[in-house]
């Protein structure tokens, strides 16, 4: 037991704080997702610290030791810490909203209560400030307190988590809640389509499969296929046609390189399972759609999914140009600190013109562009909170990668993992801003921060060559 704990303690409750809003946002606000992101977030930091993967021979008041010197000693630490502040201040920075000027009878767009500041429209700031947090402490715990089992039983767990999120929101769209039928319509109104996490998660699951073996959980096989199946019919349910074939695509490199890994590294037979477990999984999303929706052929949803004609309607790529325009308005009013989080729906009525009504909902809430979204609300401030985080850990992986050829064990499909999320969340950006939503986020740093940790750890030089000096060398914990 003293063992179990450390080596899943973290890693489930990681998987509980990246996959809760998952379970609560067909229900409940964004202000209550965010308090049980923050709290979880709390939860899982004092884990990381009170009880990490232990190396081999390392005590545990070492382990602890260890994990805050490197904290502390990382840069990516304190680039997170300022990230924080400013997401806080930008919390607390309310006030955008409409204001009537009597004298001039003319209605305009409110700015922030300090003007020189990040702002947000009362009651959105919440969120993206857990969403920080919580993608804090996930990225810190991959960094410093996961070895290798513990971090691949993150991905199962949060994948086959995910994967009943994904059943439980579509049957209660099936049974006719609002807040679920309207996600499951995947209109794009709101801007961006929850499903994109139920499809980064699927990709998880994909890589957890060729770790299963390496962690003992082979008679696990049938929950590792409903985690795949679930999350997959997570992402056709709550995404539409276009970016489901895009998740299908990814899904099919993660599977390659999954069973070209466990041939090489296990067996053909060890391989042949983890087909088998792809081919049941395969099933779920088609059953579930029948259960569901008998009325239209689960075949058919899916061959919707790679109809070309149909992806990309002329009338999208209109009222796509027509948002566009309207964001880069918003822009270039405030270049730096952007419009404010939550300010576009309140903006397009000031810099959209008539002919741009004929092409745009009135229920749109963001561009369907993530780059115009990311620059109109937030700024070149916003997107370097976007940049600077991913160019550490992009760093980390280089210098890893670099430094495997040297020798050392490689988990090749978990170095894959976030190369395949980032390249498909960079293809979405460009149709919508899915990949601003905090559930987002925390996978898509859970996935990068897990492809540079599947890397054996650089060494470091030494002079001591006993066997205490010897264990200083570098992670040996679990094989990593």
């Amino acid at each position: 037991m003293q063992k179990l704990i450390p080596k899943y303690g973290v890693a489930a409750h990681l998987a509980f704080l990246a996959v809760s809003p998952l379970f609560l946002f067909p229900y409940c606000g964004e202000e209550w997702t965010a308090s049980v992101v923050i709290c979880l977030s709390a939860l899982a930091a004092v884990w990381m610290v009170m009880e990490p993967s232990r190396r081999s021979g390392e005590l545990l008041f070492e382990a602890r030791d260890r994990v805050v010197r490197s904290l502390v000693s990382d840069p990516l630490f304190w680039v997170f810490v300022v990230l924080l502040v400013v997401s806080g201040i930008r919390w607390a920075n309310g006030g955008i909203g409409m204001a009537y000027d009597a004298e001039i009878r003319k209605w305009s767009l409110r700015g922030p209560v300090c003007s020189f500041l990040p702002g947000v429209v009362d009651g959105r700031g919440a969120y993206p400030f857990a969403g920080t947090l919580g993608a804090f402490v996930i990225a810190m715990s991959f960094r410093h307190a996961l070895g290798k089992a513990a971090r691949l039983s993150f991905l199962f767990l949060s994948s086959f988590l995910a994967s009943v999120a994904a059943i439980t929101a579509g049957v209660m769209a099936h049974l006719g809640v609002p807040q679920a039928v309207e996600t499951a319509s995947a209109n794009g109104f709101s801007g961006a389509f929850s499903g994109t996490a139920f499809a980064l998660y699927f990709l998880g699951g994909l890589i957890a499969l060729a770790g299963m073996f390496e962690i003992g959980w082979n008679k696990m096989l049938l929950l590792f296929s409903i985690a795949i199946g679930g999350t997959f019919a997570g992402a056709m349910i709550f995404l539409p046609p276009q970016l489901a074939a895009l998740y299908a695509i990814a899904g099919i490199v993660a599977i390659m390189a999954t069973l070209v890994y466990v041939g090489l590294t296990r067996s053909a037979a060890d391989s042949l399972k983890c087909a088998v477990a792809v081919l049941l999984a395969s099933l779920i999303p088609v059953l579930l759609v029948l259960a569901l929706d008998p009325g239209v052929a689960a075949f058919e949803r899916i061959a919707a999914m790679f109809n070309a004609d149909s992806l990309f309607p002329e009338s999208f790529t209109r009222s796509r140009n027509a948002l566009s325009a309207v964001a880069f308005k918003e822009w270039s009013v405030h270049p730096w600190l952007g419009s404010g989080v939550g300010s576009f729906p309140i903006g397009i009525r000031f810099n959209a013109t008539g002919a741009d009504w004929a092409l745009i909902n009135v229920a749109q809430k963001l561009p369907k562009s993530g780059w115009w979204a990311l620059l109109a609300e937030r700024g070149m401030v916003g997107a370097l909170m976007f940049a600077l985080p991913l160019g550490f850990m992009a760093y980390t992986f280089v210098r890893r990668l670099i430094g495997a050829f040297s020798g050392g064990a490689t988990f090749v499909p978990g170095s894959l993992l976030g190369v395949i999320a980032v390249v498909a969340l960079v293809a979405q950006s460009f149709i919508d801003p899915s990949f601003l939503v905090p559930e987002v986020i925390m996978a898509a740093t859970a996935f990068v921060a897990m492809s540079a940790a599947s890397f054996p750890p650089v060494r470091k030089n030494v002079v001591d060559d006993t066997p205490e000096g010897d264990k200083l060398k570098g992670d040996r914990e679990d094989g990593r």
